[in-house]
């Protein structure tokens, strides 16, 4: 139905719409969950997670927008077992160590060093409740 959502592909460089004030919608929100995301996938050692496996939903107006729920989520060294990441992270393709994940956390997230370390414990808390 035309009143859902429509669900967007985050592309590069892409600004997000505003609802005709000139502002940014929730942008620095969408852009932490994404990245909470890139770092859940290096938890689990999702090496096929790329730009389309991140998805946005508008309201029809473009007044809000979110993140979608996470999927394709699988681990890709099940299968290949020295697999990589298709997107770079601290400029390396290999999956990082909890330390530079929690670097990431500070440099791109501008999250202190408790808000990282507490940041990467619930996300690893979350993995293991899904097992």
């Amino acid at each position: 139905p035309e009143n859902y959502p429509k669900s967007v592909t985050i592309k590069r460089n892409e600004r997000s719409r505003s609802s005709g004030t000139g502002g940014h919608v929730q942008t620095e929100w969408v852009v932490t969950m994404g990245r909470n995301m890139q770092a859940l996938s290096c938890l689990v050692k999702n090496g096929d997670a790329h730009l389309k496996n991140f998805a946005l939903l508008y309201e029809p107006d473009f007044t809000s927008v979110r993140l979608a729920s996470a999927y394709d989520i699988v681990n890709t060294t099940t299968y290949i077992p020295n697999d990589q990441m298709v997107l770079t992270l601290a400029g390396s393709r290999r999956f990082p160590k909890e330390k530079t994940l929690i670097e990431f956390g500070q440099r791109q997230c501008r999250l202190s060093l408790q808000d990282a370390e507490a940041r990467l414990e619930c996300l690893k808390d979350s993995f293991r409740d899904t097992l």
